[in-house]
């Protein structure tokens, strides 16, 4: 039986690192995991994951780590603690930030990961891309990717960086668009619901007549669901958005500020409850 293969996990216990584990569980690999923080489990228990550097030497590493501004210095880091042969981050990071990492003699590829809230079916479903500045770069993350995952090979990190993030502003226009009209519903006293039904209805003649093209469902997401790519949104200059998508996170935010005002008349009316009921 031959030796199987080491490979590390940075930011193991977060939703993306969980999900990769997933996705690696399988494979020929053995899987250690990191965490820059300990963390607590649903039932309270502190979970505090540290990989020692002298044991684990020249393996493929993954970062799965939130961005935030000395992210670089971090994967730099890691990089002369670890000497890792290749670096692959799966996080969402500010376009740019993987060629700067390369152009200092780091090896690393950009493979943004892609799954729904079930995350621990699905995550080997998607196509997983890497996206490259060197191709023996490249080569290497899918040798070690291919096991476990459709791959893509896209050359320059900079494409897989701005689609991921761009992912962001797709979902928030699509959002946007729904909130506009649910808000109209809510001004004639409608039922916003009766366009949800509309939308079916039009999907099932297009799918009835083989024309798929032209089915709706997609471009008009749960209202109700929070989507955790809105997020990645932050990672683009705001100088770089057009006036469409300026308007369409003022939407955004003001659909946000009407549920937490909900939300607060709510609790408020809870509480009172809870007081006359005392």
């Amino acid at each position: 039986m031959s030796r199987r293969e080491n490979t590390i996990i940075v930011g193991a216990s977060g939703q993306v690192g969980r999900a990769l584990f997933t996705g690696l569980k399988h494979s020929k690999y053995n899987i250690v995991e990191h965490d820059i923080v300990p963390r607590k489990t649903k039932t309270g228990d502190l979970i505090d994951i540290q990989a020692d550097p002298k044991e684990n030497q020249g393996m493929v590493m993954h970062i799965c780590i939130p961005y935030n501004e000395f992210f670089e210095k971090i994967i730099s880091d890691y990089y002369n603690e670890y000497n890792p042969k290749l670096m692959i981050i799966h996080s969402s990071v500010y376009p740019g930030t993987v060629l700067n990492l390369v152009d200092k003699k780091i090896p690393c590829v950009h493979s943004p990961i892609i799954f729904n809230e079930n995350y621990s079916k699905t995550i080997t479903i998607f196509r997983k891309m890497i996206g490259y500045d060197k191709p023996e770069l490249a080569l290497l993350a899918e040798e070690h990717l291919r096991p476990c995952f459709n791959t893509a090979l896209i050359g320059g990190s900079i494409n897989t960086e701005l689609a991921d993030i761009c992912l962001g502003l797709y979902v928030l226009t699509c959002k946007a668009t729904i909130f506009e009209i649910s808000r109209m519903f809510l001004i004639h006293k409608a039922d916003y619901k009766v366009m949800m039904e509309l939308i079916q209805y039009n999907n099932f003649g297009y799918i009835s007549s083989n024309n798929t093209a032209n089915l709706l469902l997609n471009y008009f997401p749960d209202l109700n669901k929070e989507d955790y790519r809105l997020k990645l949104i932050d990672l683009i200059n705001p100088e770089f958005l057009s006036a469409f998508f300026k308007l369409s996170k003022k939407s955004y935010d003001i659909e946000k500020e009407r549920k937490r005002v909900i939300r607060e008349n709510l609790e408020k009316k809870k509480e009172e409850l809870n007081n006359k009921n005392i």
